[in-house]
């Protein structure tokens, strides 16, 4: 069984649940806003909020 590690959501505050295995620049969601996180550092694990990125259709 592997063992869990949490990060609260700096948008809603939900607990998302990161495995130990987790690898460098992995991007993990917020299952309750859908707020993307990309894992920066694996020792410690560190978390960072990606920004949005928005559609650029060429206007």
């Amino acid at each position: 069984m592997q063992s869990q590690l949490a990060h609260e959501c700096a948008v809603c505050g939900y607990e998302i649940d990161i495995s130990e295995d987790v690898e460098l620049n992995e991007i993990l969601d917020c299952f309750d806003c859908g707020t993307e996180y990309e894992i920066v550092s694996t020792s410690p694990i560190q978390l960072a909020e990606l920004e949005a990125v928005a559609e650029d259709w060429g206007q």
